[in-house]
């Protein structure tokens, strides 16, 4: 390679990096790029069609609902003493718990690191594996996710105290290393 085409080499890798970081953080700001990018839906319907889920016309308004209800519990949760609940209705198939309970959990984790939240289902046993695909994600092992490429692995060192189990886990990138309750737990 000469010095020209090594240039060129350079040019075009960082021309990727600051694209991948400028979608990393789009991603990180909108909830619906998260879910088909950072999170892999998208990708995953592609290589999959018999189980394509991901309809734009459902769920881009749901994931814009997510997102409006998510931001407007973080800005208020300080001071608002009532509890938010959430529902969403949509017949089965669609990709419900995939896109709210699982990715939305994980997008709620890029918004503030810190904070913990349960994973319920019918029984603990669903619970845990909702928790386990959350797992796999944030440590970079889900194959059509760019969460690892976007935002690295947030899987606990071995060497860390922090748990990361079959029914809770406290991802590596909390900074209240004094909060006790983990960044996710499975209940039932």
């Amino acid at each position: 390679m000469n010095t020209i085409e090594f240039q060129r080499e350079v040019r075009r890798r960082q021309s990727a990096k600051k694209f991948q970081g400028v979608f990393a953080y789009r991603c990180r700001k909108s909830f619906w790029l998260f879910l088909n990018y950072g999170f892999g839906a998208r990708q995953y319907c592609k290589a999959h069609p018999d189980e394509a889920w991901l309809v734009k016309r459902v769920h881009k308004p749901m994931c814009d609902w997510f997102q409006a209800q998510a931001v407007a519990w973080l800005e208020t949760r300080g001071t608002k003493r009532e509890p938010t609940f959430l529902l969403f209705l949509v017949p089965r198939g669609f990709g419900k718990t995939t896109s709210l309970t699982i990715a939305g959990s994980i997008w709620l984790q890029l918004q503030d690191p810190d904070i913990s939240e349960f994973i319920s289902s019918f029984s603990k046993e669903k619970s845990m594996d909702f928790l386990s695909v959350i797992q796999n994600v944030m440590a970079g092992n889900a194959g059509q996710a760019l969460w690892k490429k976007f935002y690295g692995s947030w899987e606990p060192t071995t060497d860390s105290s922090r748990e990361w189990s079959k029914s809770a886990a406290v991802h590596s990138h909390r900074r209240d290393s004094e909060r006790k309750d983990p960044s996710f737990e499975a209940v039932s």
